[in-house]
C-alpha cells in the first residue's frame, strides 16, 4: 500500500517536471521567434517613461 502512494507521488512529480518542461521549451522557442520584437517594445516604454 505505502509503495502504491510512493509510486503516484513519483508519477505526479514527473508530470510536473515535464510540463515545466513544455513551458520552458515553449518560452524559449517564442523569445527565440519575438525576442528582437519584445525588446524594441521595452525600449519605447522606457523612453516614454517621465525619469
Amino acid at each position: 500500500m505505502l509503495s502504491r502512494v510512493r509510486e503516484e507521488t513519483a508519477q505526479g512529480l514527473t508530470e510536473y517536471a515535464l510540463l515545466y518542461l513544455g513551458v520552458a521549451l515553449a518560452l524559449i522557442v517564442l523569445l527565440g521567434v519575438f525576442g528582437e520584437q519584445v525588446t524594441d517594445v521595452y525600449q519605447r516604454i522606457i523612453i516614454q517613461l517621465p525619469f
